[in-house]
């Protein structure tokens, strides 16, 4: 991806020296060397457009008329889709976050979590007799839940009160994303 960037402004880079300097009728126009046509194309591509530089001949214009609607419509549109692929490829649990609200506790649980003894401590965690009816559950794991984890999570009474991140409890990335801080 980089390398390609980088082609592609040397590539516009050198062909706006060219347009812009090549003026048979008027041969003391060569006011653009390369670096200045590489600064050019970046301010452009950039945005950032500070005006001390711009096509002077009408082929210039039409050749950057054509350079940013080229990047506008093909090179940005292949760009969010190649983002978008990326991010499908993390799956829901690993994007998950959970945010804590100051009126619900919530506690943490990793390790090594299977579905039998998370039945027996959410049974435990969130019986009535303890008044924990604003506490969540966060399990953090470095995999994805099984199919049977995920039926329990999904359950009516689990829903909204146990989260599922696949993670690291050793990333602080990953324990930022538990709310650890506030559990």
């Amino acid at each position: 991806m980089v390398v390609s960037l980088l082609f592609y402004i040397f590539m516009s880079a050198g062909i706006f020296m060219i347009i812009e300097n090549f003026h048979p009728d008027d041969l003391t126009r060569g006011v653009y060397n390369f670096s200045t046509a590489v600064y050019f194309i970046m301010v452009t591509f950039s945005t950032i457009g500070y005006g001390d530089y711009y096509p002077v001949s009408d082929e210039g214009r039409i050749f950057m008329v054509g350079v940013i609607l080229y990047v506008i419509v093909i090179k940005l549109g292949e760009q969010i889709n190649e983002l978008m692929r990326l991010m499908s490829l993390k799956s829901p649990f690993e994007q998950a976050s959970y945010r804590s609200n100051p009126e619900v506790l919530h506690v943490v649980i990793t390790g090594q979590v299977s579905l039998a003894p998370l039945r027996n401590v959410t049974l435990e965690l969130f019986h009535p007799d303890h008044r924990t009816e604003e506490l969540d559950a966060i399990i953090l794991q470095n995999h994805d839940p099984v199919n049977g984890m995920q039926q329990f999570l999904h359950e009516p009474t689990h829903q909204n009160r146990i989260k599922y991140l696949t993670g690291s409890p050793l990333k602080n990335i990953d324990l930022k994303r538990c709310d650890l801080s506030k559990a």
